[in-house]
């Protein structure tokens, strides 16, 4: 079994870090199928309570102006890159990707947080021209289910934070044209 920087594995559900009270799982690496670590997966109820917290927390998120949402954006790229040589060599692990390319995705999360915000902070009302000149990302106040940017979570897994907290930190949701 490899060296891994945590053997602590929770979930944050509601403001705090909890043990999965799930059934334990073996996590294998695909690269070679060696056993990284076993983890207590979440139940039912643990899903059902973090969807219902992060749905109650929703308003009062929606109520920070910009700057606060912000803040926190950025305290969230602060501890990522405190934890970033963890965070690649878990990336690494559990996907088997090479360590330039978990290294891309990694260091990816925060340049997504720190220029999304700085372009919400200049042009959330206008929209944002990518720096290729192809699409257009346009204010929208559709749904989370409408719209997309063309990266999946599965493609770049470490990326979708990043492009979450993009979406949410301006006027509403974000549409690629």
């Amino acid at each position: 079994m490899y060296s891994l920087p945590t053997d602590d594995f929770r979930q944050y559900i509601n403001g705090e870090l909890v043990s999965g009270r799930g059934r334990t799982t073996q996590i294998r690496c695909p690269g070679n199928g060696e056993p990284v670590a076993q983890i207590a997966l979440a139940t039912k109820e643990q899903a059902q309570q973090a969807l219902e917290a992060a749905r109650d927390a929703f308003p009062g998120w929606s109520a920070l102006t910009l700057e606060e949402r912000g803040a926190w954006m950025m305290k969230l790229r602060d501890a990522i890159q405190r934890e970033s040589e963890n965070l690649l060599n878990l990336l690494m692990l559990e996907s088997g990707k090479l360590r330039s390319h978990a290294a891309f995705e990694t260091g990816s999360l925060t340049g997504y947080l720190s220029f999304f915000l700085e372009q919400a902070k200049s042009e959330h009302t206008q929209g944002i021209r990518d720096a290729a000149g192809g699409k257009k990302h346009v204010p929208s106040r559709a749904g989370a289910g409408g719209g997309g940017g063309g990266r999946t979570g599965l493609e770049f897994p470490h990326a979708q934070p990043g492009h979450q907290a993009w979406s949410h930190s301006g006027v509403g949701m974000y549409r690629s044209h």
